[in-house]
């Protein structure tokens, strides 16, 4: 009692100097500094800085999307395929306008109902286009009706429209894209998954869709005298196969692309377009110049075109790049051109056409040994650089997913220089488009592969689909695999 005694006046002091604080704090409030708070005013300069990076041209990433038209409003788009490829660039213009640079890898359909109906599997061209600064403070940047960003208040993320033709509207909050946000390459695959089989006379080729979750495959197959052509569309999802077979006098594909939503089986001079239900040929396609046949060609898309370039033409191996779109009956000539490489393929990124692999041929149009250099050609200006590749590939497939190009086949490799080719294996690689490095990547699965040839590739962010063929003469046995990435 005697210790309360003297405690009691130390806690009535203690309260009645915490109750004097707080009269004092409601009567002389502590005013934040305005540069701190959320609703910070920016300048045009002061945006234009962080909306480039100071001129860096970060590249910022979707973080969320919804698409409003006459069908659906703010439909919710996040973590679509089709979404988490765009990334937006800005670049300093002028004191007033900054240079917007849009890569929107596979596209949306604008007009969708749903979720389904949003999926494509066209590779879309970049655009670039200049954003004028709107207002003083806090300034929008626009581009006529079509494009509009601008900074959120704490400065940290972009809100920002999309408008197209139609008149449908994607808006989109983006981030600043971290390291975290690429994609990695696997250092090895250690375990593949049978999908499914066939006995072809050529192995063909394969091309995945993402909208509908399918692997198309077509090839050759020989039936007495007779060249029947066959396509597979493999559910990856429900783990289905469908089949057709048709007939048709021409080679079996080298290529199969995925144009206006159809998947086009580009073969010889004569070409096939599939239904989207895939019941059957939709139609026939025959070149006027039917007697010119080509061959061991690669070939890509973008914004529902086809450049085909490399191969063999006639014989020879100076067929350069060409391009083609349903409707055509010819292939159009373009002004570029690449080394004469039988067997090649690549992939449009931007405006830059990335080519892999394929057989040097000389003057005479004799194979030689694979290409260990990696062709890149800009489509805007036609200017053409290399990269050395630390080893020769040379019948090669490629699938790109994000800023990842995958290359599959295999080498072709003259070790000693004497102009013989004197090593070839299968090989499966990536090339980073950010950091211009070819990774290979190990296949522990040798047991599985032995004794077949890598034929092609196709890819998603998770997963690796493989092609290979087992020669038995005439006949080959084709296997498709699946593995996790």
């Amino acid at each position: 009692m005697k210790n309360l005694k003297n405690i009691l006046p130390l806690i009535l002091v203690l309260l009645f100097t915490s109750c004097a604080q707080d009269d004092a704090t409601t009567t002389d409030p502590i005013t934040e500094n305005p540069e701190t708070q959320e609703n910070a005013v920016l300048s045009i300069a002061e945006s234009i800085s962080i909306l480039t990076d100071s001129g860096s041209g970060l590249a910022w990433k979707i973080d969320s999307a919804t698409l409003t038209n006459d069908n659906v409003a703010d439909l919710s788009l996040n973590d679509l395929y089709n979404i988490e490829d765009d990334t937006f660039s800005f670049f300093p213009e002028s004191t007033t306008s900054i240079t917007l640079n849009y890569a929107s890898g596979l596209a949306i359909n604008p007009e969708a109902t749903d979720l389904t109906t949003v999926k494509t599997d066209k590779n879309s061209s970049n655009r670039n286009v200049v954003l004028t600064a709107q207002g003083d403070e806090n300034p929008s940047f626009t581009f006529g009706d079509n494009f509009s960003f601008t900074l959120t208040d704490a400065g940290d993320n972009i809100k920002g429209r999309i408008t197209y033709e139609s008149g449908a509207t994607l808006d989109v909050l983006l981030s600043p894209k971290e390291q975290r946000d690429y994609l990695k390459v696997p250092r090895s695959i250690d375990a593949v998954s049978s999908l499914f089989s066939f006995k072809s006379q050529y192995g063909g080729s394969m091309k995945l869709s993402q909208a509908t979750d399918k692997l198309y495959v077509t090839h050759r197959v020989l039936t007495g005298s007779n060249q029947i052509q066959r396509a597979f569309a493999y559910d990856v999802v429900a783990n289905q196969n469908t089949e057709i077979s048709y007939s048709v006098n021409t080679f079996s594909s080298r290529s199969a692309e995925i144009l206006n939503g159809k998947l086009v089986n580009i073969t010889g001079s004569n070409y096939q377009i599939f239904d989207t239900n895939f019941s059957g040929v939709e139609s026939f396609v025959v070149l006027n110049e039917s007697d010119d046949f080509i061959w061991n060609f690669g070939a890509t898309a973008v914004d529902d075109t086809a450049y085909l370039f490399g191969g063999n033409y006639q014989g020879m191996f100076d067929f350069g790049v060409r391009t083609w779109a349903i409707g055509d009956t010819t292939l159009e000539n373009t002004p570029y051109d690449i080394p004469n490489l039988n067997g090649c393929d690549g992939e449009i990124v931007g405006n830059n056409l990335y080519v892999f692999g394929g057989l040097k041929s000389s003057d005479t149009g004799n194979q030689g040994v694979g290409s260990d250099q990696l062709y890149i050609l800009d489509l805007d200006t036609g200017n053409a650089q290399t990269v050395q590749l630390p080893f020769a590939l040379g019948f090669t497939n490629t699938s790109r997913i994000q800023d990842l190009i995958y290359v599959a086949g295999t080498t072709s490799e003259d070790t000693d220089s004497d102009g013989v080719v004197d090593k070839e294996r299968n090989f499966l690689a990536a090339y980073d488009l950010k950091t211009g490095r070819f990774q290979e990547i190990t296949l522990n699965v040798d047991a599985t592969f032995d004794g077949q040839l890598m034929l092609d590739v196709q890819v998603t962010k998770d997963k690796v689909y493989l092609m290979t063929a087992r020669n038995q003469g005439i006949e080959q046995t084709v296997n498709v695999y699946e593995a996790n990435l």
